[in-house]
């Protein structure tokens, strides 16, 4: 374990969590953020799912570049688009405007997300979800306090201070990346023509392919946590709101390791199984309580079961061969974004007609849909965690976590 935390990769990573999670932006508080620019529920269902549109395209284009081009160089440029796309929103003093910044951030953190998981597993192969389950536990230890920072910092400042001085953390955050990660493995050259896999052999995998469709039930019938800025219990204030993804911080700060450590000595699939399942009981009983005060251990536990649900994305990586693994990463993501941009997208609607109580059922109903799924693609001997290799990637994020 030692060894990993002194990898300079993974290092400079944690470093990079840190400065991302000081102000911690997350869907929750985007929603108040459009709705302070005069953007109704069905205004923000349609720019939620726009985005997942464009964080799908840049998921794909990201496999693609991290096995080709590198994942450091998909990594950097990754981040310098997303401190562009915060520094629109910064300046933005309409829905339209925010909206266009939201879509730029969207695709360039999810064209990062193949990248960093590249890295990590070059960095710690065979210890891949021990050293993911660090990082994403340094990020939730700085954004339990980041997200309210954000809310309070709103409420007091407004939202372009949040989201100038976010930018400039991510430009700190740069440079060290840029000087310190490693080039590590040479990008993989293109195939000959009679070699080629391409994506129609990736989607032969037969696990693959059920750990995509969990994911897309999941997000498509998962649009409700999105919509909490307009819950009426909660009231649409900041602060109450920041409370939430603060909550979401705290539950990964103390299961996400855990759940990463688990996942290499028990088994990847179990883990993530028992996630999904937690995440449906908590939307199951979502509705019920009238008192603010029940509905925070209510999302407690959705958010530990979300915490140990994130590792399917090493799932996706781990079932097929290691120059296969950015583009399975890139497709997963695409799956998961895609469900998300038709979920939210309609999502609006859907909770303006059906309103709130409902949609959290249709939640707890998607999340029984991936357990099941999950279920029925696990393999009969599960996947080691380090698959082997003929030759040489949640956010926050996240597709949520910013």
């Amino acid at each position: 374990m030692t060894r990993i935390l002194r990898h300079p990769t993974i290092l400079v990573l944690a470093f990079f969590q840190l400065c991302a999670g000081l102000l911690e932006v997350g869907t929750t508080l985007f929603g108040a953020f459009m709705r302070s620019l005069q953007a109704g529920p069905e205004v923000l269902g349609l720019v939620l799912g726009l985005g997942w549109g464009a964080a799908a395209l840049g998921s794909l284009l990201g496999g693609q570049a991290a096995d080709r081009l590198g994942a450091r160089t998909t990594l950097l440029g990754g981040v310098a688009l997303t401190a562009l796309g915060l520094l629109v929103e910064g300046i933005s003093t309409a829905w339209p405007a925010a909206a266009l910044g939201f879509f730029l951030i969207q695709g360039a953190q999810m064209a990062s997300h193949p990248a960093v998981l590249r890295l990590v597993e070059e960095a710690a192969s065979g210890r891949t979800g021990n050293a993911v389950g660090f990082l994403d536990t340094v990020y939730a230890l700085v954004a339990v306090g980041g997200a309210l920072l954000a809310g309070w910092l709103a409420q007091e400042a407004g939202w372009p201070a949040v989201f100038l001085l976010k930018a400039g953390l991510y430009l700190l955050a740069f440079l060290p990346m840029l000087l310190l990660i490693p080039r590590g493995r040479p990008a993989h050259p293109p195939e000959e023509p009679g070699t080629r896999r391409g994506w129609p052999a990736l989607l032969r995998n037969a696990s693959l392919r059920y750990i995509c469709a969990s994911v897309v039930a999941v997000t498509l019938l998962g649009y409700a946590p999105s919509f909490l800025a307009y819950d009426p219990r909660l009231a649409g204030s900041p602060w109450v709101l920041a409370r939430f993804p603060a909550i979401y911080n705290a539950a990964w700060l103390l299961s996400s390791w855990p759940a990463g450590l688990l996942g290499d000595r028990l088994g990847r699939w179990k883990v993530v199984i028992g996630g999904y399942a937690l995440m449906g009981l908590a939307w199951l009983l979502f509705p019920w309580p009238q008192e603010v005060a029940f509905l925070y251990p209510l999302y407690a536990l959705y958010c530990l079961g979300n915490s140990a649900g994130f590792y399917s994305t090493l799932l996706a990586m781990e079932c097929v061969p290691q120059e296969e693994q950015g583009r399975a990463v890139g497709l997963f993501d695409t799956c998961m974004l895609a469900g998300a941009a038709m979920g939210e997208g309609c999502g609006g609607l859907l909770w303006e007609g059906l309103g709130a109580g409902p949609s959290y059922l249709l939640a707890a109903l998607g999340m029984g849909l991936g357990c099941l799924l999950l279920l029925r693609g696990r393999p009969a001997r599960p996947t080691p965690s380090a698959p082997p290799a003929p030759s040489p990637p949640e956010f926050p994020s996240g597709g949520g976590r910013r």
